[in-house]
């Protein structure tokens, strides 16, 4: 899942791009003592924020071939809540039906079995990560769906329509690279954040090096830099359509 990045490091080791880099610096970055020597926490890197509205960031690194999602939160604010989060490229999936699970790695492993719940609750067991004071909401982790369907775990319920859909059940998409419209403070947050089991089976400097370089390769792609758009070919114009006719819905 690594993308090709370089960074340095400052006085207080935060990631930066390379010197002969456009774009701009961070306004604050997680100190790399923090991440190398703390207690699993996410590298957070916050820029100024570009003029491109939420869903055009969006669009610049989402792609048909992989999951993404783009939210808006509800809340205090006129229009909107005060952060939008957006991310592609999950790390791990997972989604099945009441009696049966897929799970699929980002390198094409796959795993399956009978109890969804309890294979579940393992993922999330090996996903937790405390969550830093002044951090947003979301820095990483399970985005999707529980379908209504679901409740015939729990509950003896008739069956009256058909089982036509042929989608799951349930779907949940993990990231570890996550980025935020701070609309309170109008910034734009990147976070990296890999799962527990990462934390404690690997090197905290790979791991440091890792969110380096893909903060600062996300950075790029959100801002549209030719070089970053060249590496990755998801940066796809997306287009969104209905299903059903007008008549028909």
């Amino acid at each position: 899942f690594a993308q090709d990045g370089t960074h340095s490091r400052n006085g207080r080791g935060a990631c930066q791009p390379p010197k002969k880099s456009v774009m701009a610096m961070p306004l604050m970055t997680t100190p790399s003592t923090t991440f190398l020597q703390g207690p699993p926490s996410p590298l957070i890197a916050t820029y100024p924020r570009p003029s491109a509205a939420p869903f055009d960031l969006y669009a610049r690194i989402a792609s048909p071939r992989h999951p993404s999602f783009l939210f808006e939160s509800g809340g205090a604010m006129t229009t909107m809540g005060r952060y939008s989060f957006f991310a592609s490229d999950p790390y791990q999936t997972l989604c099945g039906t009441a009696d049966q699970y897929l799970w699929r790695s980002a390198q094409g492993q796959e795993e399956s079995g009978p109890d969804p719940f309890h294979y579940l609750t393992k993922v999330l067991g090996t996903s937790s990560i405390v969550r830093p004071l002044d951090t947003p909401p979301f820095f990483g982790g399970a985005i999707g769906y529980f379908s209504y369907d679901l409740v015939r775990t729990f509950e003896r319920l008739p069956s009256l329509a058909l089982a036509d859909l042929t989608t799951p059940d349930f779907e949940l998409a993990f990231f570890d690279l996550v980025a935020a419209v701070d609309h309170e403070s109008n910034a734009l947050v990147l976070m990296f954040c890999p799962p527990l089991e990462r934390f404690l089976g690997e090197a905290r400097e790979k791991l440091y090096q890792e969110g380096c370089d893909r903060l600062t390769a996300l950075h790029a792609q959100l801002l549209g830099t030719p070089a970053s758009a060249a590496k990755d070919h998801t940066n796809i114009r997306l287009t969104f359509s209905p299903d059903q006719g007008r008549s028909s819905y």
